[in-house]
């Protein structure tokens, strides 16, 4: 867990596990307050992980975060978040590390789940690659907001 605005008190978040009929097992996520859970992924996955693959049922304000590590032609090296948001538009830079990029899905699965596919060099390219900054790894993710999630499934 991680702070938000008001103190990320795991007791205020109300995760349970339920069945759907279109994705089977999921969990849904509802919270009063600001929150982001985080998920470090394994050495492995930082090293050869390049195309994120999940399905997900977003509330108002339910968004997910890849936390990238970054590389220029220079050897310089850097991190930053990737707010991945869905709908129309483009590229926002937030802050110094950290962009928006506005996602749409690849496909409906039924009732409001969406199927969505990021490759991750090509998302750092529209973001931080206006900086000349270039992909290198994925290190975690952080989910915040109202959202229901199926599987989170990262590949090369």
């Amino acid at each position: 867990m991680v702070e938000g605005k008001d103190e990320a008190d795991e007791e205020k978040l109300l995760i349970k596990h339920i069945f759907d009929q279109f994705v089977g097992s999921a969990i849904s996520i509802t919270s009063p307050i600001q929150y982001g859970m985080e998920y470090n992924v394994g050495l492995a996955t930082t090293q050869f992980g390049r195309m994120v693959e999940f399905v997900a049922d977003f509330e108002e304000g339910g968004v997910i975060y890849a936390y990238v590590s970054l590389e220029r032609d220079d050897g310089s090296n850097t991190t930053g978040w990737i707010k991945l948001r869905v709908g129309k538009g483009q590229p926002t830079l937030i802050d110094q590390n950290e962009w928006q990029l506005f996602i749409e899905p690849v496909s409906m699965i039924g009732g409001e789940w969406l199927l969505f596919r990021v490759d991750l060099e090509d998302a750092v390219l529209q973001t931080f690659g206006t900086d000349e900054w270039k992909f290198q790894g994925l290190h975690k993710f952080r989910i915040r907001g109202d959202l229901s999630l199926d599987y989170i499934s990262i590949s090369n």
